[in-house]
């Protein structure tokens, strides 16, 4: 179910730009639940999670990754297997530097890697 609001609300609701980074992560829903996860458009307020985990609108989540602890977030919308998050607390100026920094090198490895059109995650071409 399509839980994003439309494009325009979207950008009008955030509170800074976006940074195009790739980041593997875990996705804690619970205290026996944690799966696989990959972050993107990451500021200091929230990023876009992908992760084959079922998130619902409004529910809290605990990301982690690298030697992160864990960050605490809440889901803000869905649409199919990604999810726009807003960090309980904005990261700090510091943290999302040094993570940019680490990150932003694969986003470039990953934005060249060659699209096959017509094949949609999850499925074999027709």
């Amino acid at each position: 179910m399509d839980q994003s609001p439309p494009i325009e609300r979207q950008s009008a609701q955030r509170q800074s730009d976006r940074e195009q980074v790739f980041v593997k992560a875990r996705c804690r829903t619970s205290r026996w639940h944690v799966g696989d996860a990959s972050l993107s458009d990451i500021s200091a307020h929230g990023c876009c999670v992908v992760t084959r985990t079922a998130l619902n609108k409004g529910q809290s989540i605990d990301i982690r990754y690298g030697s992160n602890k864990g960050l605490p977030a809440t889901v803000r919308w869905v649409k199919d297997l990604s999810a726009g998050v807003e960090f309980d607390t904005p990261l700090a100026e510091a943290d999302l530097a040094e993570l940019l920094s680490e990150h932003r090198q694969s986003a470039t490895k990953v934005s060249r890697l060659p699209v096959k059109r017509g094949i949609k995650m999850g499925h074999s071409p027709v």
